[in-house]
């Protein structure tokens, strides 16, 4: 059976279709590697042009300008200046780089992402936004490693409107992953306890040294109780990057050592959820409380360092659960109840086209609803969803209390001491 497509679609259509996929293919492979912001606008000019006689709604769609404010060099992820067409919204948001104040004048939406800004830059920042321009948080960091974000108290109640962050209580969703139940249990004879060979692993990059506790000194004076294989830049074993690369080393292990660099609430990252889903072992944890690891996920997952009163306990727990195949295999038994997953990274980032439809999506409903909205990055959200790591004395000994004051601003007192208590205080200025 011969299929005419000329019988559907003009001659002329159906060459400009062709001729829009051998550009797309030739842009793509001779702009590998390097800047792809001209081909991404000649492509976007193609899909809007060209395509608009097979799909006519995306030629008439809105423009949405975004502007994505950054001063770290090298946190950009993507070549600007970027459009996408947001097919649910029938919108196109076109995402750039602002790295001055003024660039943010003709944009309907900022995404503030990182710093660090200056009570200039930010009287500045406020003395040329519109009134109407959407103001966001966006970053998947706490509040303790990105203090930067937060505005001058002066500021505290006109700055921001939205939030794009992990937590459950932000506006757009960037959570890095959730446990979802299945509607009835199923059933498995699966044994993962016999499927494991090696004891526990633990896998780092970066910040060797610690940001606001001492990691890589807390898994060593662990290991001392525990077998522990430590991979990346903060061990002495090396991992392909990539989760598909790593996967079949890591599955190989009963334990995954998951720290986060701060304690901050609902602070989970992929640490604890490549553990659960892609190296099905159970992760170890310091960073959220326990209440918020058993609300977001699995029931019955994980150990919390925070459950026992010295290192030396922590090590024998976990090494009984090792030993125990009935132990052992119990703290898998949620996989039988329910399922893990992740938001991708393209998802959490508003600069790339997921994570930009979900701000569009956000701005355009604030505008059907007519509402003024509000977020206080001074709050339990943000800055004050972070606290001292550890309520054992045994792990609060692995804080960097000197550091804790490192952001220090001329229009602040000190921003640090906002969530500390009386206690915390004294122990630095002691130091």
């Amino acid at each position: 059976m011969k299929v005419h497509v000329t019988k559907y679609f003009s001659k002329k259509t159906c060459f400009t279709v062709l001729l829009c996929f051998v550009l797309y293919v030739t842009l793509v492979v001779l702009g590998e590697g390097s800047n792809l912001s001209e081909s991404r606008d000649i492509l976007t000019f193609m899909h809007a042009a060209s395509f608009g006689s097979l799909f006519p709604s995306i030629s008439t769609a809105r423009i949405l300008n975004v502007v994505s404010y950054k001063k770290k060099v090298g946190w950009h992820f993507v070549h600007f200046p970027c459009m996408y067409y947001c097919r649910d919204q029938n919108v196109r948001v076109r995402v750039s780089l602002g790295t001055l104040p003024h660039h943010i004048d003709s944009a309907d939406a900022v995404t503030f992402s990182t710093g660090p800004f200056t009570h200039e830059e930010w009287k500045d920042l406020h003395s040329i936004r519109p009134r109407d321009q959407v103001w966001i948080l966006a970053t998947q960091e706490p509040a303790s490693v990105m203090s930067d974000l937060l505005p001058p108290k002066e500021f505290r109640y006109d700055t921001y409107n939205l939030s794009f962050t992990f937590h459950t209580l932000t506006n757009i969703d960037g959570a890095y992953g959730k446990y979802e139940p299945f509607p009835a249990e199923q059933e498995s004879s699966r044994n993962i306890f016999q499927e494991k060979t090696e004891m526990a692993a633990w896998v780092s990059t970066r910040h060797c040294g610690g940001m606001n506790w001492d990691r890589t000194r807390f898994v060593k004076d662990l290991g001392k109780h525990v077998p522990i294989h430590m991979y990346g830049g903060c061990g002495n074993r090396t991992l392909r990057r990539g989760i598909y690369w790593s996967k079949g080393t890591l599955q190989k292990y009963k334990f995954h050592v998951s720290l986060e660099n701060s304690c901050c609430s609902e602070y989970i990252t992929e640490k604890f959820w490549n553990a659960l889903e892609h190296f099905e072992s159970i992760p170890i944890v310091i960073g959220g409380t326990k209440e918020e690891y058993t609300t977001l996920g699995p029931p019955h997952s994980f150990i919390h360092a925070e459950d026992f009163g010295s290192m030396e306990e922590l090590g024998k727990y976990i090494m009984t659960v090792a030993k125990n195949e009935t132990l052992y295999n119990s703290f898998h038994d949620w996989r039988k109840k329910g399922k893990v997953s992740q938001q991708q990274f393209r998802q959490r980032f508003p600069v790339f086209k997921d994570g930009g439809c979900k701000v569009a999506r956000k701005i355009l409903e604030l505008e059907q609803s007519q509402k003024l909205f509000k977020f206080d990055a001074y709050d339990a959200h943000w800055w004050g969803s972070c606290y001292r790591c550890g309520s054992q004395s045994w792990i609060q000994d692995y804080i960097f209390w000197k550091t804790l004051t490192r952001n220090r601003q001329s229009w602040e007192d000190d921003r640090v001491l906002f969530w500390m208590e009386d206690e915390d205080v004294h122990k630095i200025t002691s130091n």
